[in-house]
């Protein structure tokens, strides 16, 4: 796919950082510190992956994250931020017991969170970063990395797999050991009926409507039914970090990503705005983790005239391992001050990469090349 750069912009010149992290809101793991503490017990170490350590965010986790970006300022004085990427609903476990597993029914956030996974208090402490500026919510997702049609299919499965799936589903967790691509098979009308009322939930949730989605369940429908419902920066299109190329899932044949699309791209039919990924910030599970080579990749994404665009998930700073939470709130700690160090630097949104990517009305200092 060829698409131009509407607007060349100077990064080398006004270096900017964007903290993109994913899977805010969702209830896929375990509800409990003791449930997944059974999981875990049950389940060979080999097939435990590091995201099964994953919980759903507390006000007080909440808290002490937004206190940790709101300590960091840049050279305008602005507070590092989180583009949060948030999963707008869960499933209805009682419900879709109820049916005996033939009907996929779920919540909105704005309706509260699934039993027993304590979700008091979270929208309130979204709404509260929201308000001191250090959380800036985007569109993730409606039920993160999963088909309802086939997770039901799985859960009526006599088999041992389906056995399984139904003991995790008793515990009230959705997620499985593979992934269920959420828009596989929908033609485009059928997503349009799944992805507006999430779109919905989340202006009800938050005031305004989505600007940017990211997901790699994608597919070039997903991208159209999304620039109908506002949502026109898509993120994701691929990631490309200093040294190596550009990634694609070639295990998600369906995901509508494209390594030859550069940062900043402009879709002059839908007016979306392609997003990459550049830099890989996740010390929760990646064990080649080094505060050093992310310096390092930031300067050379900036080189390469491009604002260093951040990956890292909730579960580097919301864990059932307290010492995971812990290396990521240092390291992103870290990372912050040496970022805040260096001339010019801009802390930005998603939202705000993507306008000025699309309109190029730069306020002072910024400056466009020619």
């Amino acid at each position: 796919m060829n698409h131009p750069l509407r607007h060349c912009l100077d990064w080398q010149h006004e270096p900017a950082v964007v903290f993109e992290s994913d899977d805010w809101g969702a209830c896929e793991h375990a509800p409990s510190a003791g449930e997944w503490k059974r999981q875990l017990a049950a389940t060979p170490p080999a097939a435990w992956p590091p995201y099964f350590n994953a919980k759903l965010e507390s006000p007080a986790e909440m808290e002490r994250l937004a206190d940790l970006l709101d300590s960091v300022r840049d050279a305008q004085g602005r507070p590092a931020r989180f583009t949060a990427f948030t999963c707008l609903a869960n499933p209805d476990f009682d419900k879709i017991s109820t049916s005996g597993f033939t009907e996929y029914y779920d919540r909105f956030v704005d309706e509260g969170f699934p039993a027993p996974w304590q979700g008091e208090g979270v929208v309130t402490a979204w709404r509260g970063a929201m308000k001191r500026g250090v959380w800036a919510p985007e569109f993730h997702t409606r039920f993160h990395h999963t088909h309802g049609g086939d997770w039901l299919a799985l859960l009526r499965d006599p088999g041992e797999t389906g056995q399984t799936a139904r003991n995790r589903f008793a515990a009230r967790i959705y997620s499985q050991d593979r992934h269920y691509p959420e828009y596989r098979a929908m033609s485009r009308e059928e997503i349009a009926a799944w992805v507006r009322p999430a779109v919905a939930a989340f202006e009800r949730l938050f005031g305004f409507r989505p600007d940017a989605g990211v997901t790699s369940d994608a597919t070039a429908e997903v991208e159209a039914v999304w620039a109908e419902c506002g949502i026109r920066t898509f993120c994701l299109r691929n990631f490309a970090i200093p040294g190596a190329a550009p990634l694609v899932y070639h295990t998600k044949p369906w995901n509508n990503q494209d390594p030859a699309t550069p940062m900043g791209a402009w879709n002059a039919g839908t007016d979306v705005i392609y997003l990459s990924r550049n830099i890989f910030f996740e010390p929760g599970f990646d064990p080649a983790y080094s505060f050093e080579t992310i310096m390092d990749h930031v300067r050379q994404v900036w080189a390469r005239n491009e604002p260093a665009v951040f990956s890292t998930h909730r579960l580097n700073y919301v864990n059932y391992r307290p010492e995971v939470a812990e290396q990521g709130l240092r390291e992103l700690r870290r990372v912050l001050k040496r970022l805040a160090e260096v001339p010019r630097i801009r802390f930005l949104t998603t939202r705000e990469v993507a306008a000025l990517y699309r309109h190029g009305n730069l306020p002072s200092p910024w400056k466009t090349r020619s």
